[in-house]
């Protein structure tokens, strides 16, 4: 089986081993439930437009039997002032939130305390913008699903945005970032039931003091427990569409 993994910045960031990342925790889970070999490709998505016409290439280069469609909460939730200088103060500022924004993504630096500290403090005094609105992102994954179900071949699974990306700011902006969440939550879930695509969503009992003591120091990439997690939900999901779909024999 050949799975296509459409993935954040998440999936390889940080210095967690291979064999410990998400896709490989879930090609495990898939072998242990069909009995297949799995091979994944990674495709990293930005969800504007043009993300269905690239599907169509992607899809035409890598020829997948599954394609695993995994919603960013980084995209809706995460509250970011570089974004909202850059959007609001003509071009100094765009020049400003673009050094604001190099910043507070440089791995050396982000997870130190006098970024946290600022972006904090940022988020608290004049609040921020957020890179997509959940309309936008719910719009984008339809039209994309849309695309990918023309192939009547491939099996599509969809991965909703299982955390609030908040914890960078106040309890605020986190519950900014979860109302957010649960608003695409909701568009995504209708979205997969008008299409019949299989979705998966937030597990049950997750709570946000849990989430928090798995983030790295940017708080938006996650340790190796939170891959774990994401691959066996991940894993599962797809060998049950695959065993509904083909059998165990992995025919239709």
């Amino acid at each position: 089986m050949k799975v296509l993994k459409l993935c954040t910045s998440d999936e390889l960031a940080g210095d967690i081993p291979d064999a410990s990342r998400a896709y490989r925790v879930a090609e495990r889970v898939i072998r242990e439930r069909t009995g297949m070999e799995v091979e994944t490709v990674l495709q990293n998505i930005w969800p504007t437009p043009r993300l269905p016409r690239l599907l169509e290439g992607w899809v035409s280069q890598h020829e997948p039997d599954v394609v695993l469609f995994v919603i960013s909460p980084y995209w809706m939730t995460f509250e970011s002032v570089p974004l909202r200088v850059r959007r609001s103060a003509g071009p100094i500022g765009e020049k400003l939130g673009a050094w604001m924004t190099r910043v507070g993504e440089d791995p050396r630096l982000s997870p130190s305390w006098p970024v946290r500290l600022a972006r904090g403090a940022s988020l608290r005094l004049i609040r921020g913008a957020y890179p997509f609105e959940p309309e936008e992102v719910a719009s984008v994954v339809e039209d994309s699903l849309g695309t990918l179900l023309t192939n009547e071949s491939l099996e599509v699974v969809v991965r909703g945005p299982l955390v609030a990306l908040g914890h960078h700011g106040s309890r605020r902006s986190l519950a900014r970032a979860e109302a957010r969440r649960r608003k695409t939550d909701d568009l995504l879930k209708a979205a997969c039931a008008r299409l019949h695509v299989a979705y998966v969503g937030r597990p049950e009992g997750a709570t946000h003091e849990t989430d928090r003591e798995h983030f790295t120091g940017d708080f938006v990439h996650t340790d190796a427990e939170k891959h774990r997690e994401r691959g066996e939900l991940e894993g599962a999901a797809i060998a049950e569409v695959w065993l509904r779909v083909h059998g165990m024999g992995g025919q239709r």
